[in-house]
């Protein structure tokens, strides 16, 4: 379970929870999807993997305190999937199923700029190369992701 934060950045943010199985299978199995994974699934599970990841990072290092996800309720498909926080400090991190970025993936981490404390932005994709944006946004393949956070070194 992955509860909303709310910054007040705009005047009404999301309230909801979004929930996570801890088993994609189990996910796949309750919508009676068996075989190949659709190209539609691949988001939702990627997001759940990288969730994952973030709940061992936070259970190991013991370096952050809360996981949420950012959604302002006025702004149709803009989110930050995790926000991560650590004492006054934020981390968003917006997870995409492509091996291309295109503009509109930076959508959601070019609206949470505004937030208090915000010290990195990142990008975790499917793709090969890694490299920094315009905006201050860090796109990372999915293996730089994984060693930055063995390396503890999400905060840097």
């Amino acid at each position: 379970k992955l509860e909303p934060y709310s910054a007040k950045l705009r005047a009404r943010e999301a309230k909801h929870s979004k929930f996570y199985f801890c088993d994609p299978g189990l996910v796949r199995s309750l919508k009676n999807k068996s075989g190949q994974v659709e190209s539609e699934e691949m988001g939702p599970l990627f997001e759940g993997f990288i969730l994952h990841m973030l709940k061992a990072y936070q259970s190991y290092h013991k370096s952050i305190d809360d996981i949420f996800y950012w959604q302002p309720a006025d702004a149709e498909k803009t989110e930050v999937d995790f926000l991560i926080r650590k004492g006054n400090s934020f981390c968003a991190i917006e997870v995409k199923s492509t091996n291309k970025i295109r503009p509109d993936d930076l959508k959601g981490l070019k609206a949470i700029d505004a937030l208090k404390g915000l010290k990195r932005k990142i990008l975790v994709y499917t793709g090969k190369d890694s490299q920094k944006l315009s905006g201050n946004i860090d796109v990372m393949n999915t293996s730089t992701f994984s060693q930055q956070l063995s390396k503890d070194e999400l905060f840097r």
